[in-house]
């Protein structure tokens, strides 16, 4: 399935498959996994690590935190709350080998630029509603960002969600993609 010129995945083995048909496996490339706090993307990345034995880097782990939004020192974005200088010591130590490496993090593209970083190839990771529709897609894209933008948004959101939101509407990583994995969550029964 396509959307926007972007091929969109449902499954972990389709993410895989494109990934070998897409990319040297030979090559220390940065795989990027970006999206919403919460979408899938430490899951889709240790998955994907454990079945092609690529390295990765999950942002939200505790030894790359530096600080945090709710500690007091006013922290305004998620790469200011990130260990830049070990995250950059350890993405340049596996740019270094021989093997493609995947990076997770909710607002990817800041981080990487404060690392001094880009992503060779970059996937956006977004969880559907039980009942998906086509229509999952367009409100995911206008996910309460539309309102934010023009400052028609209900309600001020908490620091993260801010942050997260305001790297949404800017960067618009979800069209900046080269590939989507739109997964749905088993049904409750």
């Amino acid at each position: 399935m396509t959307w926007r010129s972007r091929t969109i995945v449902h499954t972990v083995d389709a993410v895989e498959a494109w990934l070998r048909g897409s990319i040297q496996l030979d090559k220390p490339l940065l795989i990027g996994v970006d999206g919403f706090d919460g979408a899938g993307k430490s899951h889709l990345t240790r998955a994907l690590s454990n079945r092609c034995g690529f390295p990765y880097i999950a942002v939200d782990d505790d030894r790359f935190r530096a600080r945090h939004f709710d500690d007091g020192s006013g922290v305004t974005s998620y790469a200011d709350t990130t260990n830049i200088a070990k995250l950059r010591e350890e993405a340049s130590s596996l740019r270094r080998g021989a093997l493609p490496f995947l990076v997770d993090a909710v607002t990817l593209g800041d981080v990487l630029t404060a690392v001094g970083e880009k992503a060779d190839v970059r996937i956006y990771v977004m969880k559907l509603s039980e009942n998906f529709l086509v229509a999952d897609l367009v409100w995911h894209e206008q996910y309460n960002i539309a309102g934010f933008e023009d400052g028609s948004f209900p309600l001020e959101p908490p620091p993260l969600a801010r942050c997260i939101l305001e790297y949404h509407a800017q960067s618009k990583p979800h069209e900046r993609a080269d590939l989507i994995y739109a997964w749905q969550p088993p049904m409750n029964v």
